[in-house]
Protein backbone atom coordinates (compact mmCIF):
# COMPACT_ATOMS: atom_id res chain seq x y z
CA UNK A 1 0.00 0.00 0.00
CA UNK A 2 1.62 3.35 -0.95
CA UNK A 3 0.08 6.90 -1.25
CA UNK A 4 1.51 9.75 -2.39
CA UNK A 5 0.78 13.62 -2.23
CA UNK A 6 0.84 16.97 -4.25
CA UNK A 7 3.02 19.19 -2.25
CA UNK A 8 3.93 21.33 -5.34
CA UNK A 9 2.00 25.00 -6.96
CA UNK A 10 0.34 23.12 -9.25
CA UNK A 11 -1.95 19.88 -10.20
CA UNK A 12 -0.66 16.79 -12.48
CA UNK A 13 -2.58 14.74 -14.76
CA UNK A 14 -1.42 11.28 -15.71
CA UNK A 15 1.45 10.70 -13.77
CA UNK A 16 2.98 7.23 -14.09
CA UNK A 17 4.09 5.05 -11.04
CA UNK A 18 6.19 2.39 -11.27
CA UNK A 19 6.17 0.02 -7.80
CA UNK A 20 9.44 -1.89 -7.91
CA UNK A 21 10.22 -5.35 -5.96
CA UNK A 22 13.81 -5.44 -5.66
CA UNK A 23 16.60 -7.95 -4.27
CA UNK A 24 18.61 -5.81 -1.42
CA UNK A 25 22.17 -7.67 -2.82
CA UNK A 26 21.54 -8.35 -6.26
CA UNK A 27 19.35 -4.97 -7.27
CA UNK A 28 17.26 -7.43 -9.39
CA UNK A 29 14.07 -6.15 -10.19
CA UNK A 30 12.14 -9.49 -8.69
CA UNK A 31 8.29 -8.10 -9.75
CA UNK A 32 6.77 -4.61 -11.08
CA UNK A 33 3.10 -2.96 -11.09
CA UNK A 34 2.18 0.43 -13.06
CA UNK A 35 -0.09 2.43 -12.13
CA UNK A 36 -1.40 5.91 -13.18
CA UNK A 37 -2.56 8.88 -11.05
CA UNK A 38 -4.89 10.28 -13.91
CA UNK A 39 -5.57 13.52 -11.12
CA UNK A 40 -3.76 15.11 -8.76
CA UNK A 41 -4.90 18.29 -7.15
CA UNK A 42 -2.60 20.42 -4.89
CA UNK A 43 -2.44 18.89 -1.31
CA UNK A 44 -4.28 15.87 -2.69
CA UNK A 45 -3.63 12.53 -1.56
CA UNK A 46 -3.94 9.54 -4.16
CA UNK A 47 -3.15 5.80 -2.73
CA UNK A 48 -2.88 2.25 -4.20
CA UNK A 49 -2.34 -1.00 -3.74
CA UNK A 50 -0.82 -4.07 -5.23
CA UNK A 51 -0.71 -7.69 -3.81
CA UNK A 52 2.68 -9.47 -4.67
CA UNK A 53 2.67 -13.12 -4.03
CA UNK A 54 6.60 -13.91 -2.41
CA UNK A 55 7.62 -16.39 -4.81
CA UNK A 56 11.24 -16.22 -3.81
CA UNK A 57 14.14 -17.91 -1.72
CA UNK A 58 12.84 -17.23 2.02
CA UNK A 59 15.49 -15.21 4.73
CA UNK A 60 16.24 -12.93 2.05
CA UNK A 61 16.37 -9.04 2.11
CA UNK A 62 14.43 -7.37 -0.36
CA UNK A 63 12.98 -3.42 -0.94
CA UNK A 64 9.71 -2.12 -2.54
CA UNK A 65 10.48 0.85 -4.10
CA UNK A 66 7.44 3.53 -5.64
CA UNK A 67 9.09 5.45 -8.69
CA UNK A 68 7.57 8.56 -10.25
CA UNK A 69 7.90 8.59 -14.46
CA UNK A 70 8.72 12.28 -15.70
CA UNK A 71 9.24 13.43 -18.87
CA UNK A 72 12.90 14.35 -17.46
CA UNK A 73 13.14 11.04 -16.05
CA UNK A 74 12.54 8.71 -13.34
CA UNK A 75 12.40 9.72 -9.77
CA UNK A 76 11.92 7.56 -6.31
CA UNK A 77 9.27 8.89 -4.19
CA UNK A 78 10.06 6.24 -1.10
CA UNK A 79 11.31 2.95 -0.03
CA UNK A 80 10.42 -0.07 2.20
CA UNK A 81 13.32 -2.59 2.83
CA UNK A 82 11.65 -5.87 4.15
CA UNK A 83 12.33 -9.73 4.81
CA UNK A 84 11.12 -12.87 3.16
CA UNK A 85 10.49 -15.65 5.88
CA UNK A 86 9.24 -19.30 5.32
CA UNK A 87 5.37 -19.44 5.19
CA UNK A 88 5.57 -22.93 6.36
CA UNK A 89 7.28 -24.13 9.64
CA UNK A 90 7.27 -28.76 9.30
CA UNK A 91 8.47 -30.56 12.41
CA UNK A 92 8.35 -35.00 12.28
CA UNK A 93 9.11 -37.54 15.40
CA UNK A 94 9.29 -40.81 15.79
CA UNK A 95 6.18 -42.76 18.40
CA UNK A 96 5.48 -46.23 18.70
CA UNK A 97 3.23 -47.26 16.58
CA UNK A 98 -0.22 -45.75 17.57
CA UNK A 99 -3.02 -47.87 15.52
CA UNK A 100 -5.08 -51.10 17.46
CA UNK A 101 -5.34 -54.25 14.72
CA UNK A 102 -8.77 -55.40 15.55
CA UNK A 103 -10.05 -58.72 14.69
CA UNK A 104 -14.06 -59.43 14.32
CA UNK A 105 -16.31 -62.25 12.97
CA UNK A 106 -17.60 -61.08 9.51
CA UNK A 107 -21.36 -59.05 9.75
CA UNK A 108 -24.25 -61.19 8.69
CA UNK A 109 -26.51 -59.31 6.37
CA UNK A 110 -27.78 -58.86 2.55
CA UNK A 111 -26.70 -54.94 1.36
CA UNK A 112 -28.82 -53.26 -1.89
CA UNK A 113 -26.40 -50.30 -1.79
CA UNK A 114 -22.84 -49.41 -1.42
CA UNK A 115 -21.66 -45.36 -0.31
CA UNK A 116 -18.62 -45.18 -1.48
CA UNK A 117 -15.96 -41.96 -0.26
CA UNK A 118 -13.56 -41.06 -2.50
CA UNK A 119 -10.71 -38.84 -1.38
CA UNK A 120 -8.09 -38.04 -4.07
CA UNK A 121 -4.39 -37.02 -3.38
CA UNK A 122 -5.53 -33.45 -3.91
CA UNK A 123 -7.95 -30.63 -3.61
CA UNK A 124 -11.01 -31.00 -6.15
CA UNK A 125 -11.63 -27.41 -6.76
CA UNK A 126 -13.93 -25.12 -9.62
CA UNK A 127 -13.08 -26.00 -13.13
CA UNK A 128 -12.53 -29.98 -12.35
CA UNK A 129 -14.07 -32.15 -14.54
CA UNK A 130 -14.94 -35.39 -12.82
CA UNK A 131 -15.97 -38.51 -15.00
CA UNK A 132 -16.57 -41.62 -12.95
CA UNK A 133 -17.29 -45.46 -13.81
CA UNK A 134 -17.93 -47.91 -12.54
CA UNK A 135 -17.20 -51.69 -13.71
CA UNK A 136 -18.34 -55.50 -12.19
CA UNK A 137 -15.37 -58.08 -11.74
CA UNK A 138 -15.06 -58.98 -15.52
CA UNK A 139 -14.14 -55.86 -16.48
CA UNK A 140 -17.57 -55.10 -18.26
CA UNK A 141 -19.11 -51.01 -17.50
CA UNK A 142 -22.06 -50.63 -15.93
CA UNK A 143 -22.64 -47.25 -15.48
CA UNK A 144 -20.75 -43.73 -15.48
CA UNK A 145 -20.97 -40.14 -14.51
CA UNK A 146 -19.67 -36.75 -14.70
CA UNK A 147 -19.74 -33.55 -12.93
CA UNK A 148 -17.96 -30.19 -13.42
CA UNK A 149 -17.07 -29.07 -10.23
CA UNK A 150 -18.40 -25.76 -9.14
CA UNK A 151 -21.23 -25.51 -12.39
CA UNK A 152 -23.71 -28.45 -11.93
CA UNK A 153 -25.42 -29.14 -8.66
CA UNK A 154 -26.05 -32.39 -6.67
CA UNK A 155 -26.94 -34.93 -6.46
CA UNK A 156 -26.45 -36.05 -10.07
CA UNK A 157 -27.91 -39.30 -11.94
CA UNK A 158 -27.80 -39.03 -15.61
CA UNK A 159 -27.51 -42.66 -16.71
CA UNK A 160 -29.43 -45.82 -15.27
CA UNK A 161 -27.07 -48.20 -15.04
CA UNK A 162 -27.03 -52.03 -16.20
CA UNK A 163 -27.05 -54.41 -13.14
CA UNK A 164 -25.92 -51.22 -11.26
CA UNK A 165 -26.61 -47.74 -10.96
CA UNK A 166 -24.10 -45.28 -9.56
CA UNK A 167 -25.09 -41.67 -9.11
CA UNK A 168 -22.96 -38.63 -7.49
CA UNK A 169 -24.29 -37.81 -3.98
CA UNK A 170 -22.43 -34.66 -2.89
CA UNK A 171 -18.77 -33.34 -3.51
CA UNK A 172 -16.77 -31.05 -1.17
CA UNK A 173 -12.95 -30.11 -1.63
CA UNK A 174 -11.70 -33.21 -0.33
CA UNK A 175 -14.29 -36.02 -0.59
CA UNK A 176 -16.59 -37.23 -3.58
CA UNK A 177 -19.48 -38.97 -2.15
CA UNK A 178 -21.00 -42.09 -4.54
CA UNK A 179 -23.84 -43.95 -3.75
CA UNK A 180 -23.98 -47.65 -6.09
CA UNK A 181 -27.38 -49.42 -5.90
CA UNK A 182 -27.82 -52.99 -7.37
CA UNK A 183 -29.97 -55.17 -7.97
CA UNK A 184 -28.63 -58.31 -6.77
CA UNK A 185 -27.24 -59.32 -9.81
CA UNK A 186 -23.96 -58.02 -9.55
CA UNK A 187 -20.87 -59.61 -6.68
CA UNK A 188 -18.32 -57.66 -6.89
CA UNK A 189 -17.73 -53.93 -8.42
CA UNK A 190 -14.34 -51.49 -8.86
CA UNK A 191 -14.92 -47.64 -9.65
CA UNK A 192 -12.37 -45.27 -11.51
CA UNK A 193 -12.53 -41.27 -11.12
CA UNK A 194 -10.85 -39.60 -13.56
CA UNK A 195 -9.84 -36.13 -12.58
CA UNK A 196 -9.25 -33.67 -15.14
CA UNK A 197 -7.64 -30.47 -14.65
CA UNK A 198 -6.06 -27.88 -17.09
CA UNK A 199 -5.31 -30.52 -19.54
CA UNK A 200 -4.00 -33.02 -17.12
CA UNK A 201 -5.91 -36.43 -16.52
CA UNK A 202 -5.16 -38.19 -13.27
CA UNK A 203 -7.12 -41.61 -12.47
CA UNK A 204 -7.34 -43.29 -9.47
CA UNK A 205 -9.07 -46.54 -9.39
CA UNK A 206 -10.54 -48.54 -6.39
CA UNK A 207 -9.88 -52.44 -6.08
CA UNK A 208 -12.93 -55.02 -6.55
CA UNK A 209 -15.19 -54.74 -3.48
CA UNK A 210 -17.71 -57.03 -2.47
CA UNK A 211 -21.38 -55.79 -2.93
CA UNK A 212 -23.04 -56.87 0.79
CA UNK A 213 -22.07 -55.75 4.18
CA UNK A 214 -18.52 -57.18 4.70
CA UNK A 215 -17.68 -54.36 1.59
CA UNK A 216 -16.04 -51.97 4.50
CA UNK A 217 -13.09 -54.48 4.74
CA UNK A 218 -12.28 -53.38 1.32
CA UNK A 219 -11.29 -49.75 2.18
CA UNK A 220 -8.12 -48.57 0.89
CA UNK A 221 -6.42 -44.97 1.67
CA UNK A 222 -8.31 -43.30 -1.37
CA UNK A 223 -11.65 -45.09 -1.24
CA UNK A 224 -14.25 -46.17 1.63
CA UNK A 225 -17.43 -48.29 1.73
CA UNK A 226 -19.90 -47.78 3.61
CA UNK A 227 -22.77 -50.89 2.71
CA UNK A 228 -26.33 -49.94 3.17
CA UNK A 229 -28.55 -52.72 3.96
CA UNK A 230 -31.90 -54.27 2.82
CA UNK A 231 -34.69 -54.19 4.73
CA UNK A 232 -33.49 -52.62 7.46
CA UNK A 233 -30.97 -54.18 9.09
CA UNK A 234 -28.07 -52.90 10.54
CA UNK A 235 -24.97 -53.21 7.86
CA UNK A 236 -22.25 -54.55 10.48
CA UNK A 237 -23.41 -56.42 13.76
CA UNK A 238 -24.47 -54.07 16.79
CA UNK A 239 -20.94 -55.35 18.50
CA UNK A 240 -18.98 -53.82 15.73
CA UNK A 241 -20.78 -50.72 15.81
CA UNK A 242 -20.46 -50.92 19.75
CA UNK A 243 -16.68 -51.35 19.36
CA UNK A 244 -16.06 -48.36 16.88
CA UNK A 245 -17.97 -46.02 18.28
CA UNK A 246 -16.13 -46.40 21.36
CA UNK A 247 -12.20 -46.49 20.07
CA UNK A 248 -13.73 -43.49 18.04
CA UNK A 249 -15.06 -41.85 20.76
CA UNK A 250 -11.69 -42.22 22.89
CA UNK A 251 -9.62 -41.24 20.32
CA UNK A 252 -8.18 -44.34 19.37
CA UNK A 253 -6.92 -45.52 15.32
CA UNK A 254 -8.13 -48.87 14.33
CA UNK A 255 -8.43 -50.74 11.91
CA UNK A 256 -11.15 -53.79 11.68
CA UNK A 257 -9.78 -57.24 9.77
CA UNK A 258 -12.71 -59.85 9.55
CA UNK A 259 -10.42 -62.86 8.30
CA UNK A 260 -7.45 -64.35 9.60
CA UNK A 261 -5.80 -64.32 5.89
CA UNK A 262 -6.23 -59.88 6.39
CA UNK A 263 -5.50 -60.46 10.10
CA UNK A 264 -2.14 -62.28 9.57
CA UNK A 265 -1.31 -60.24 6.52
CA UNK A 266 -1.75 -56.97 8.51
CA UNK A 267 0.29 -58.34 11.69
CA UNK A 268 3.29 -58.93 9.44
CA UNK A 269 3.44 -55.46 8.03
CA UNK A 270 4.69 -54.71 11.69
CA UNK A 271 2.60 -51.22 11.34
CA UNK A 272 0.93 -52.48 14.97
CA UNK A 273 1.84 -52.23 17.98
CA UNK A 274 -1.25 -53.32 19.48
CA UNK A 275 -3.74 -56.46 18.28
CA UNK A 276 -7.42 -57.27 20.02
CA UNK A 277 -9.26 -60.58 19.65
CA UNK A 278 -12.97 -60.18 19.96
CA UNK A 279 -13.22 -63.28 17.32
CA UNK A 280 -16.04 -66.39 18.05
CA UNK A 281 -16.35 -67.61 14.55
CA UNK A 282 -12.94 -67.27 12.47
CA UNK A 283 -10.51 -69.28 13.74
CA UNK A 284 -7.02 -68.75 13.75
CA UNK A 285 -5.07 -71.40 12.29
CA UNK A 286 -2.28 -72.67 14.87
CA UNK A 287 0.88 -71.51 12.72
CA UNK A 288 -0.42 -68.22 12.72
CA UNK A 289 -1.33 -68.30 16.84
CA UNK A 290 2.28 -69.31 17.57
CA UNK A 291 3.45 -66.37 15.37
CA UNK A 292 1.04 -63.97 17.64
CA UNK A 293 2.39 -65.46 20.38
CA UNK A 294 5.85 -65.20 19.13
CA UNK A 295 4.96 -61.47 18.22
CA UNK A 296 3.67 -60.90 22.16
CA UNK A 297 7.21 -62.06 23.22
CA UNK A 298 8.49 -59.22 21.19
CA UNK A 299 6.61 -56.69 22.55
CA UNK A 300 3.05 -57.14 20.98
CA UNK A 301 0.27 -56.01 23.24
CA UNK A 302 -2.46 -58.24 23.02
CA UNK A 303 -6.06 -57.94 24.34
CA UNK A 304 -8.63 -61.20 23.95
CA UNK A 305 -12.44 -61.53 24.97
CA UNK A 306 -15.03 -63.66 24.24
CA UNK A 307 -16.97 -66.18 26.12
CA UNK A 308 -16.93 -68.77 23.35
CA UNK A 309 -14.64 -72.00 23.47
CA UNK A 310 -11.03 -70.75 23.19
CA UNK A 311 -11.01 -71.04 19.48
CA UNK A 312 -7.33 -69.69 19.80
CA UNK A 313 -6.48 -71.98 22.37
CA UNK A 314 -2.32 -71.84 21.51
CA UNK A 315 -2.25 -68.50 22.76
CA UNK A 316 -2.54 -68.83 26.23
CA UNK A 317 0.70 -68.73 27.45
CA UNK A 318 0.55 -65.38 26.09
CA UNK A 319 -2.72 -64.86 28.01
CA UNK A 320 -0.79 -66.08 31.59
CA UNK A 321 -4.28 -68.25 31.45
CA UNK A 322 -6.00 -71.97 31.49
CA UNK A 323 -9.33 -72.41 30.34
CA UNK A 324 -11.86 -74.72 32.57
CA UNK A 325 -14.86 -74.63 30.96
CA UNK A 326 -18.21 -71.83 31.54
CA UNK A 327 -19.52 -70.63 35.14
CA UNK A 328 -23.41 -70.53 34.36
CA UNK A 329 -24.25 -68.99 37.76
CA UNK A 330 -22.13 -66.10 37.28
CA UNK A 331 -24.07 -62.86 38.05
CA UNK A 332 -21.50 -60.36 37.45
CA UNK A 333 -18.08 -59.29 38.02
CA UNK A 334 -15.85 -57.31 40.56
CA UNK A 335 -12.93 -55.49 40.33
CA UNK A 336 -9.94 -55.81 42.38
CA UNK A 337 -7.34 -53.29 40.33
CA UNK A 338 -6.79 -49.96 40.31
CA UNK A 339 -7.02 -49.45 36.23
CA UNK A 340 -10.55 -47.42 37.48
CA UNK A 341 -12.07 -46.47 40.57
CA UNK A 342 -15.28 -48.51 39.52
CA UNK A 343 -17.46 -50.96 41.66
CA UNK A 344 -19.23 -53.71 40.42
CA UNK A 345 -21.23 -54.51 37.44
CA UNK A 346 -23.75 -56.95 36.38
CA UNK A 347 -23.93 -59.71 33.51
CA UNK A 348 -26.65 -58.17 31.22
CA UNK A 349 -25.75 -61.03 28.21
CA UNK A 350 -27.42 -64.14 28.08
CA UNK A 351 -23.78 -66.27 27.24
CA UNK A 352 -21.96 -68.28 30.25
CA UNK A 353 -18.94 -66.43 30.91
CA UNK A 354 -15.53 -68.92 30.79
CA UNK A 355 -13.87 -70.28 33.92
CA UNK A 356 -10.33 -69.33 33.90
CA UNK A 357 -7.63 -70.31 36.10
CA UNK A 358 -4.68 -67.74 35.76
CA UNK A 359 -0.83 -69.13 35.08
CA UNK A 360 1.57 -66.38 35.01
CA UNK A 361 -1.40 -63.75 34.87
CA UNK A 362 -2.76 -61.69 37.60
CA UNK A 363 -6.47 -61.07 38.43
CA UNK A 364 -7.96 -57.69 37.70
CA UNK A 365 -11.68 -58.57 38.25
CA UNK A 366 -13.15 -61.52 39.52
CA UNK A 367 -16.97 -62.73 38.71
CA UNK A 368 -19.39 -63.10 41.72
CA UNK A 369 -21.71 -65.76 41.85
CA UNK A 370 -25.10 -67.48 42.75
CA UNK A 371 -24.85 -69.29 45.60
CA UNK A 372 -21.80 -69.90 47.70
CA UNK A 373 -18.30 -70.90 45.55
CA UNK A 374 -16.08 -72.84 47.02
CA UNK A 375 -12.33 -71.17 46.60
CA UNK A 376 -11.40 -68.10 45.38
CA UNK A 377 -13.47 -65.90 43.24
CA UNK A 378 -12.92 -66.63 39.34
CA UNK A 379 -10.98 -64.73 37.34
CA UNK A 380 -12.57 -62.06 34.76
CA UNK A 381 -10.32 -60.13 33.61
CA UNK A 382 -6.48 -61.25 33.92
CA UNK A 383 -3.23 -59.26 32.82
CA UNK A 384 0.32 -60.79 32.23
CA UNK A 385 3.53 -59.71 30.65
CA UNK A 386 5.10 -61.98 28.41
CA UNK A 387 8.85 -61.60 27.41
CA UNK A 388 8.83 -57.93 26.32
CA UNK A 389 4.77 -57.74 25.11
CA UNK A 390 1.23 -57.72 27.90
CA UNK A 391 -1.73 -58.60 27.47
CA UNK A 392 -5.29 -58.86 28.69
CA UNK A 393 -7.59 -61.63 28.67
CA UNK A 394 -11.64 -60.86 29.58
CA UNK A 395 -13.36 -64.14 29.65
CA UNK A 396 -16.55 -63.25 28.95
CA UNK A 397 -18.10 -61.67 25.56
CA UNK A 398 -17.46 -57.44 26.19
CA UNK A 399 -18.66 -56.21 23.00
CA UNK A 400 -22.24 -58.43 23.86
CA UNK A 401 -22.24 -56.11 27.33
CA UNK A 402 -21.43 -53.18 25.56
CA UNK A 403 -24.16 -54.02 23.10
CA UNK A 404 -26.71 -54.59 26.12
CA UNK A 405 -25.57 -51.77 28.88
CA UNK A 406 -27.00 -48.94 26.27
CA UNK A 407 -27.11 -45.77 27.23
CA UNK A 408 -25.57 -47.14 30.51
CA UNK A 409 -22.29 -47.80 28.57
CA UNK A 410 -20.91 -44.37 30.16
CA UNK A 411 -21.05 -45.54 33.42
CA UNK A 412 -18.34 -46.05 35.85
CA UNK A 413 -17.38 -49.36 35.67
CA UNK A 414 -19.47 -50.32 32.56
CA UNK A 415 -17.87 -52.98 30.26
CA UNK A 416 -16.71 -50.20 28.00
CA UNK A 417 -15.09 -48.17 30.37
CA UNK A 418 -13.24 -51.49 31.27
CA UNK A 419 -12.46 -52.16 27.74
CA UNK A 420 -11.02 -48.72 26.87
CA UNK A 421 -9.35 -48.98 30.54
CA UNK A 422 -7.58 -52.23 29.53
CA UNK A 423 -6.71 -50.80 26.03
CA UNK A 424 -4.88 -47.47 27.95
CA UNK A 425 -3.05 -49.96 30.12
CA UNK A 426 -1.68 -51.77 27.23
CA UNK A 427 -0.54 -49.12 25.24
CA UNK A 428 2.43 -49.03 24.13
CA UNK A 429 5.58 -46.76 25.51
CA UNK A 430 7.19 -44.76 23.97
CA UNK A 431 10.71 -46.25 22.44
CA UNK A 432 13.82 -45.20 20.63
CA UNK A 433 14.03 -45.46 16.94
CA UNK A 434 16.57 -47.93 16.62
CA UNK A 435 17.34 -49.23 13.40
CA UNK A 436 15.60 -52.06 11.71
CA UNK A 437 12.59 -51.41 14.21
CA UNK A 438 8.82 -50.11 13.41
CA UNK A 439 8.13 -46.76 14.06
CA UNK A 440 4.88 -43.84 13.39
CA UNK A 441 6.12 -40.69 12.04
CA UNK A 442 4.07 -38.38 12.82
CA UNK A 443 4.38 -34.52 11.50
CA UNK A 444 3.32 -31.56 11.55
CA UNK A 445 2.77 -28.32 8.93
CA UNK A 446 1.79 -25.02 10.09
CA UNK A 447 1.21 -22.21 8.31
CA UNK A 448 2.01 -18.62 9.33
CA UNK A 449 0.52 -17.28 6.01
CA UNK A 450 -3.24 -16.68 4.59
CA UNK A 451 -4.29 -20.19 4.89
CA UNK A 452 -6.23 -21.63 2.16
CA UNK A 453 -5.99 -24.95 0.23
CA UNK A 454 -3.17 -27.11 0.10
CA UNK A 455 -1.53 -30.44 -0.12
CA UNK A 456 2.00 -31.40 1.17
CA UNK A 457 3.49 -34.32 -0.57
CA UNK A 458 5.98 -37.17 0.82
CA UNK A 459 7.86 -39.69 -0.75
CA UNK A 460 9.70 -42.18 1.82
CA UNK A 461 13.31 -41.84 1.90
CA UNK A 462 15.38 -44.40 0.62
CA UNK A 463 16.14 -47.36 3.00
CA UNK A 464 12.57 -46.75 4.58
CA UNK A 465 9.76 -49.59 4.16
CA UNK A 466 6.10 -48.17 4.42
CA UNK A 467 4.19 -50.30 6.43
CA UNK A 468 0.93 -48.21 6.77
CA UNK A 469 -0.17 -45.08 4.90
CA UNK A 470 -2.17 -43.63 7.95
CA UNK A 471 -4.36 -40.69 8.05
CA UNK A 472 -2.57 -40.17 4.56
CA UNK A 473 -3.62 -40.80 0.55
CA UNK A 474 -1.00 -43.12 -0.84
CA UNK A 475 -1.55 -42.43 -4.92
CA UNK A 476 1.94 -44.39 -6.40
CA UNK A 477 4.67 -44.32 -4.66
CA UNK A 478 3.91 -40.64 -2.93
CA UNK A 479 1.44 -39.80 0.75
CA UNK A 480 0.01 -36.74 0.45
CA UNK A 481 -2.09 -34.95 3.02
CA UNK A 482 -4.70 -32.36 1.66
CA UNK A 483 -6.11 -29.71 3.81
CA UNK A 484 -8.17 -26.46 3.61
CA UNK A 485 -6.60 -24.52 6.58
CA UNK A 486 -7.49 -21.40 8.44
CA UNK A 487 -4.91 -18.49 8.74
CA UNK A 488 -2.64 -19.73 10.92
CA UNK A 489 -3.44 -23.48 10.92
CA UNK A 490 -2.21 -26.62 11.54
CA UNK A 491 -1.91 -29.66 9.32
CA UNK A 492 -1.22 -32.89 11.26
CA UNK A 493 -0.72 -36.44 9.80
CA UNK A 494 1.10 -40.16 10.62
CA UNK A 495 1.88 -43.03 8.97
CA UNK A 496 4.39 -45.97 10.32
CA UNK A 497 7.95 -47.16 8.44
CA UNK A 498 10.24 -50.25 8.88
CA UNK A 499 13.06 -47.80 9.56
CA UNK A 500 16.75 -48.47 7.79
CA UNK A 501 19.42 -51.51 9.01
CA UNK A 502 21.65 -49.05 10.15
CA UNK A 503 21.72 -45.97 12.22
CA UNK A 504 22.14 -42.27 11.28
CA UNK A 505 20.16 -39.18 10.03
CA UNK A 506 17.80 -38.86 7.15
CA UNK A 507 16.67 -36.51 5.31
CA UNK A 508 12.90 -35.59 4.46
CA UNK A 509 11.93 -33.43 2.06
CA UNK A 510 8.33 -33.13 1.41
CA UNK A 511 7.05 -30.75 -0.90
CA UNK A 512 4.01 -28.19 -0.83
CA UNK A 513 1.56 -27.29 -3.07
CA UNK A 514 -0.67 -24.24 -2.71
CA UNK A 515 -4.00 -23.48 -4.77
CA UNK A 516 -4.58 -19.56 -5.44
CA UNK A 517 -8.26 -18.90 -7.29
CA UNK A 518 -6.41 -16.59 -9.55
CA UNK A 519 -3.32 -18.87 -10.97
CA UNK A 520 -4.53 -22.45 -10.13
CA UNK A 521 -2.07 -24.90 -8.14
CA UNK A 522 1.41 -23.82 -7.67
CA UNK A 523 4.57 -25.64 -6.29
CA UNK A 524 5.47 -23.82 -3.24
CA UNK A 525 8.33 -25.71 -2.52
CA UNK A 526 10.43 -28.66 -1.01
CA UNK A 527 10.74 -28.41 3.20
CA UNK A 528 13.67 -29.98 4.53
CA UNK A 529 13.83 -32.11 8.07
CA UNK A 530 16.16 -34.44 9.28
CA UNK A 531 15.07 -37.32 11.57
CA UNK A 532 18.25 -39.75 13.48
CA UNK A 533 17.81 -43.50 13.77
CA UNK A 534 19.96 -44.78 16.55
CA UNK A 535 21.98 -48.12 16.53
CA UNK A 536 19.85 -51.29 17.19
CA UNK A 537 20.23 -52.99 20.56
CA UNK A 538 21.70 -56.09 20.41
CA UNK A 539 20.90 -58.85 23.38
Amino acid sequence: TASITNDGNAAFTDVPLRLLVLDAQSGEVVDEFAHTVTSLAQQETAELQRTWYADVPAEGIYVTSLVAVFPQGERPLDFLPFSVRERFELGMSFTAPGEVLVLMDPAECSADAVDVTVTPPTLMVPGDVLDISVYDGQGALLDSERHQVGVESLPLNTAIGAGLDLSITALQADVLALRAQFDGFVAEARIVVALQRAGDTHVYESGLFPLDCNSSTANDTLFRFSPQPMDGAQAESAERLALERALTEAGWRYHIVTSANAFETELASGAYSMAALFNARVKLPEALQHTVQNTVANGLSLLASGAHDMRNGRLTDALGIKIRGKLPKATGWEWQDGWLDAGDNHLDNAAFPLRVETTTAEARAVFSQRGKGKGAPPTAVAHADYGYGHSVFMAFDVLAEMVAEGDARHEPGSAEAWLLASLDHLRPEGSAPEARSTQQVNLQLSDSGEGGWVVLALQVPAGYTLMDAGDARLFGDTLYWPAQLAAGGTLAGHFTVRLPDSAGPTLWQPQVQLYRPDAGWLDYGQLDFVLDVVPATTY
